[in-house]
């Protein structure tokens, strides 16, 4: 779906205890590359494995566009 639409930015706002589906969620945006945008307290981007894999999607996008 985000492939499809071409969005730049994922905006997820869940409720706060759904930490499976904001996984979930981050790791859709992967795929295309689309920006994420964790709107609840679920901690992605300082954990280091999922800051990682975001940084790896962002280089493969940079040299593919």
């Amino acid at each position: 779906m985000l492939r499809r639409s071409e969005a730049d930015v994922l905006v997820a706002y869940l409720p706060v205890g759904s930490d499976k589906a904001q996984k979930y969620y981050a790791a859709a945006a992967l795929e295309p590359a689309s920006a994420f945008v964790n709107a609840i307290p679920v901690f992605i981007a300082s954990n280091p494995e999922w800051a990682q894999r975001f940084t790896d999607a962002a280089f493969r996008s940079s040299v593919t566009t």
